[in-house]
């Protein structure tokens, strides 16, 4: 028996539009919203930038400070500024080869190594920075490094007859260690040889006295 026919109809029931004021101010909702929302950004960008400008005067201030307290030798007051202005700009290289300078002013010269290699890192091609880890090389006594440092400041700043002749001296050091190097090296081998020598007397001593006592009990 074949399935019963099913009938149906379809009712057409006519759409009621949207009201168009309500569609379009749910367009312009949604471009408030974006409107707001790129203001918002704006407002925040502008805020970070001026917070950089800020950042960046504050530093050029506190530098400038520290210039001032350094002239006067006023090293650890200078100190502080370049340090706090370094934490505002750790990217600023001209901040760390200043507090390199002072450290070297106080005698620190180690300290003024550190300061003045980070400021070469920072700043690759800047020749006074090399100039100045050289220097802090040449007071820690390090003539080796001062010499190759000095030779890179040279390349980047040009040979002026300041810089030849500070090159000069530092090689004449270099020359003087490697002589007194050498000396004392000798003078330490030849005092080895004599204790050996003495060592050796001292036995033959030895063995004379105890060969003279067995030819005395024969």
């Amino acid at each position: 028996m074949p399935p019963s026919k099913v009938s149906f109809q379809v009712r057409s029931k006519k759409r009621e539009r949207a009201p168009l004021a309500g569609c379009f101010s749910t367009v312009n909702d949604v471009d408030d919203a974006r409107w707001a929302d790129k203001a918002q950004e704006e407002l925040q960008h502008r805020s970070k930038r001026l917070t950089l400008e800020d950042a960046r005067a504050k530093a050029a201030r506190l530098q400038q400070e520290g210039c001032t307290l350094a002239e006067a030798g006023r090293f650890r007051a200078a100190m502080a500024r370049w340090s706090e202005a370094a934490e505002l700009e750790p990217q600023h290289a001209a901040l760390f080869e200043l507090l390199a300078q002072a450290s070297m002013a106080l005698g620190e010269d180690f300290r003024a190594i550190q300061f003045a290699l980070h400021a070469t890192q920072l700043a690759p091609t800047w020749g006074d920075g090399f100039l100045t880890l050289a220097r802090s090389h040449l007071n820690f006594g390090e003539l080796e490094l001062a010499g190759k440092h000095m030779d890179t400041a040279l390349a980047l700043l040009g040979a002026s007859k300041e810089l030849v002749a500070e090159r000069r001296e530092v090689q004449e050091l270099v020359e003087k260690q490697r002589e007194v190097i050498a000396e004392r090296a000798a003078r330490e081998a030849l005092e080895r040889d004599a204790d050996k020598l003495q060592v050796l007397s001292c036995v033959k001593h030895l063995f004379l006295r105890g060969q003279t006592k067995l030819d005395g009990s024969s």
